[in-house]
């Protein structure tokens, strides 16, 4: 991530364009999965004073550095942090935190990506959330955006927020999506899983590229191997 900074100046610009596209001011978005902050300090930009964003994020030491980016940017007005893990169950579950890589960190952890980088894993209990329970707090009301950078565990979130898939207006979903981490973390058929339940409930999808989104035929999400992927609801009105 550094390294990229130092190199480019922006982190994720693909991602970033997304998200200035599907944002607007007044609005009400989530980002699980939100790290240190950097997507999240974007989207509290582009919401404005009349809109909120709940960053979620499960480890202490990640969530530290969160508040302290929020409130450096001076955004705390802005930003509702949820320290706990989304997936498909409510508990307390371990976390793997990935001491060189922290960013890949995670409620389970691909053995060949911890292979690869010799990981040196911390084990701790945290707890976990569904989105439909974490949106009961908020009367059911429904994001307009919402972001999941999760590592893996794509399908058990999705799979946790039913009643938020079926809503009258369902949100534009971000994700990234990498198929052999996706078969490690959640099982050998989660990329067609993953599909089959964003297409049952009327979602289009989309590989997100620099400057455009490249539509997906159906049964293609599987055989992508990694990248950025946008969800968007026919029954949502505004497609931006």
């Amino acid at each position: 991530m550094t390294l990229h900074f130092l190199e480019h100046g922006v982190w994720e610009p693909h991602v970033r364009r997304v998200i200035r596209e599907s944002i607007h001011e007044g609005d009400w978005v989530m980002d699980i999965g939100a790290n240190i902050g950097l997507h999240t300090i974007f989207m509290a930009k582009l919401v404005g004073d009349t809109g909120h964003v709940q960053a979620i994020e499960a480890y202490p030491e990640t969530c530290a550095w969160l508040y302290k980016n929020i409130d450096i940017n001076g955004l705390n007005s802005r930003v509702e942090v949820i320290e706990r893990a989304i997936g498909f169950s409510n508990g307390e579950v371990e976390f793997s935190y990935f001491l060189e890589h922290p960013g890949m960190s995670g409620v389970r952890i691909s053995e060949s990506v911890a292979s690869n980088h010799k990981a040196t894993l911390v084990k701790s209990k945290v707890k976990m959330t569904n989105l439909d329970t974490l949106l009961e707090s908020r009367g059911g009301e429904v994001p307009k955006f919402i972001k999941i950078d999760v590592e893996g565990l794509e399908l058990e979130v999705l799979k946790g927020a039913a009643e938020l898939l079926a809503a009258k207006q369902p949100p534009i979903i971000l994700l990234e999506f990498n198929s052999n981490m996706a078969i490690e973390v959640s099982g050998q058929t989660a990329g067609l899983e993953l599909e089959s339940l964003m297409r049952n409930n009327s979602y289009e999808i989309f590989r997100v590229e620099l400057d455009k989104n490249v539509r997906l035929e159906p049964g293609e999400l599987e055989s992508q191997s990694n990248g950025d992927f946008l969800f968007v609801n026919e029954r949502t009105e505004d497609k931006s």
